[in-house]
């Protein structure tokens, strides 16, 4: 895996100007290809983006898509309060339902 700085270039005395953070290329799990800003130093990044293409390995051998991981992130009570709400409304329906 590679990380690299990116260039910038920028009028007057200096030219070409390095970014302080490294950037590396992730394959997602969706299979395309997404640039990720690092961290500043080389070593630390190439870590940084090797834990996070295992991840993303790992999401497409399971099978896991972006929403899967979304939905497994939300706090348990806000799933809670929604369980509830639906509760409420079947309960409505089958009141509906019988008269």
């Amino acid at each position: 895996m590679n990380v690299w700085r990116k260039q910038t270039t920028k009028r007057g005395d200096n030219g070409v100007v390095l970014s302080k953070r490294f950037y590396g290329t992730l394959r997602l799990a969706s299979g395309r290809a997404q640039q990720v800003p690092l961290v500043e130093d080389r070593d630390a990044s190439k870590t940084l983006l090797r834990r996070l293409q295992s991840e993303q390995d790992e999401y497409r051998s399971f099978g896991r898509s972006a929403a899967f991981v979304r939905e497994r992130q939300r706090p348990l009570l806000e799933l809670v309060d929604e369980f509830e709400g639906f509760l409420a409304l079947e309960a409505v329906t089958n009141l509906v339902g019988d008269s």
